[in-house]
């Protein structure tokens, strides 16, 4: 899609799962000059103590877009 002059949201929390929680880190990066959603967003889903799901991270990224 470009390049893009942006700024970047970060944050972090938690969330009960079963056998536990799981520990969420979020990025995402906008650019709202050039576009009205995010250019880029990843997630990092961690298991915490106890919990029984498994470690993801997921990159969501702007490939092409057109502004109407």
């Amino acid at each position: 899609a470009g390049a893009f002059d942006c700024f970047r949201v970060e944050g972090h929390g938690r969330t009960p799962t079963r056998g536990g929680e799981t520990l969420l880190r979020f990025t995402t990066w906008y650019a709202p000059e050039r576009c009205r959603r995010y250019v880029a967003h990843e997630i990092d889903r961690r298991p915490g103590p106890g919990s029984t799901i498994t470690r993801t991270h997921d990159r969501l990224e702007l490939v092409d877009f057109r502004q109407t």
